[in-house]
């Protein structure tokens, strides 16, 4: 069966390590979100993380928690687990102009959701038509640095070990 990948995290304002078990959320090509078109999220403003250059149009759950925050129109989604850990999976850049064009939800905000549940589905084609690009970040919100520690592939999806400091 393998290692089961986890995500070590540094809460900064108790200064405590968080353990949980995070699977990347959409199938593709990750690289470090520095690679991202998008200098908000090239800068790590949003946060470290990771951007996904998506091979199917949905979006996955990568931890049990809650959906913290859910845009209008699907283009972006935020998790939170119940140790504390924030991540915003924002599809495509520039998608919130599609307003809801090409995105179909399954969730609500404030819904708990199991790992792996079916968040978002979205259009690759007309996000590749109507927006500045389908890369897809993955930030971690409130922290400073990530460090991917070991990485493994199941199903076309990244299962990563890493620290978020």
């Amino acid at each position: 069966m393998g290692e089961t990948p986890f995500i070590f995290l540094q809460n900064k304002k108790v200064g405590i390590f968080i353990k949980t078990k995070f699977h990347m959320p959409i199938k593709g090509e990750y690289k470090d979100i520095s690679e991202t078109p998008d200098k908000v999220f090239a800068e790590g403003t949003v946060g470290p993380g990771f951007v996904i250059e998506p091979e199917e149009g949905k979006v996955y759950a990568p931890f049990r928690g809650t959906v913290s925050v859910l845009f209008p129109g699907g283009h972006a989604v935020g998790l939170k687990d119940p140790k504390g850990l924030e991540v915003l999976i924002h599809i495509g850049l520039d998608t919130v102009n599609m307003k809801g064009e090409g995105f179909t939800t399954h969730v609500s905000q404030n819904e708990v959701v199991k790992k792996g549940a079916l968040l978002v589905e979205f259009d690759i084609e007309k996000i590749k038509e109507k927006a500045d690009s389908v890369m897809s970040p993955v930030a971690f919100s409130g922290h400073e640095s990530l460090e991917v520690l070991k990485s493994k592939e199941k199903d076309g999806r990244a299962h990563l070990k890493i620290e978020v400091k």
